[in-house]
């Protein structure tokens, strides 16, 4: 099913991971409508609302309709990227949608791009609220790339689509190639001569590392002294670690919520344990927020961007030597101070304790 299968729904809510195609789908969508037959307004509520007091003008704009149009579709794309710059961005949308003529509401088909974990459940309500009718607002998540769409993309970058398709199913690489996040590496390593990976994890660890010299374009500053890609690597498993073991899943800066770690918690001269030593200061994990191995989720919160990223960072802490090197005491946490520092550094962690240690392979 396709939006176009889609068109007399008022509402369709297109969820998604980051990289996962979301706004590709969406510009399709425009351009199959914009044939000067069918009214259209598009805007990308991440780039091109700059605040909270221009918001409302902008959405309003895009969201009455003339009193002579017929139907007019409303693509609004990047929900998740504005709400991170403008926290009450989806109060303003509902507020703007309420205020339209019920009469000229009713000529919307109102089309809204989001990340899975970043959608409002309050946004959703009231959506329903206004759209009361059966079926009248969908969410939809895009399906899983086909065999057929992973050759087309084969062909596309200059390979053999069917060999291409071949050999990843024969590596079980299928699953990594259903999304486009992990299908791209693929593609652009076996576009530049280089095998394909032979695990799984390999095949996550080469695009993790994809994703670490990608930078969300809002802060694009911080690349003047940007870590390299090695660097921010370990840096990354080293908040993966952290994360799994005191069973968080968000970074916070500022003031964090219960159950966040902290970017100073992380903050240190070196990453614990490794030789080398690699720095891990505020500026390398600032970096690593900022790189598209993590998505903003609010004010100065992040997550690990893909679900399927996060777990096999989690995975590899543990079955690549994180494990040996950090060891979480899991007797008497009851007992644990509220803040227990790390042996030799100035790092804390509320309600539980990690220790480094030396440790043989076995």
């Amino acid at each position: 099913m396709s939006l176009a299968d889609l068109r007399e729904v008022s509402v369709v809510v297109l969820l998604g991971e980051r990289g996962s195609g979301k706004s590709v789908v969406l510009e399709q969508e425009r351009a199959a409508l914009d044939d000067g037959r069918i009214a259209v307004a598009a805007l990308h509520l991440g780039r091109d609302i700059a605040d909270a007091v221009s918001a409302g003008a902008d959405l309003r704009e895009h969201l009455t309709p003339s009193e002579e149009c017929i139907e007019q579709h409303v693509l609004l794309d990047g929900l998740d990227e504005g709400m991170t710059d403008i926290e009450a961005l989806d109060k303003i949308l509902l507020r703007e949608l309420r205020n339209v003529e019920p009469d000229l509401r009713a000529k919307i088909r109102l089309r809204i791009v989001c990340r899975t974990t970043r959608w409002p459940e309050r946004l959703e309500r009231g959506l329903r609220e206004l759209w009361p009718g059966q079926g009248q607002v969908a969410l939809r998540a895009l399906a899983p790339l086909t065999r057929q769409h992973i050759e087309i993309a084969a062909v596309a970058h200059g390979l053999d689509g069917s060999l291409f398709a071949e050999q990843v199913s024969s590596r079980a690489l299928a699953a990594l190639a259903e999304q486009p996040v992990t299908l791209i590496p693929l593609l652009k390593a076996q576009e530049r001569g280089e095998r394909l990976p032979q695990t799984v994890a390999e095949a996550y660890g080469q695009a993790c590392r994809t994703l670490c010299t990608e930078t969300w374009q809002q802060h694009f500053e911080l690349s003047k002294k940007r870590p390299t890609t090695d660097d921010l690597l370990d840096v990354a498993r080293w908040a993966a670690a952290v994360l799994q073991f005191s069973r968080s899943t968000a970074l916070a800066d500022e003031e964090p919520r219960a159950g966040d770690v902290q970017l100073e918690v992380l903050a240190g001269a070196t990453v614990p344990g490794l030789l080398p030593e690699k720095p891990c200061g505020r500026a390398e994990l600032q970096h690593l927020t900022e790189s598209a191995l993590f998505a903003p989720v609010g004010q100065r919160r992040w997550i690990f961007a893909h679900r399927a990223i996060r777990s096999t960072w989690r995975r590899s802490s543990s079955e690549t030597g994180l494990r040996r090197r950090y060891v979480l005491n899991c007797s008497g946490l009851a007992a644990v101070p509220p803040a227990t520092f790390f042996p030799g550094t100035k790092r804390s962690l509320p309600g539980w304790q990690l220790m480094t240690r030396n440790c043989s392979t076995t």
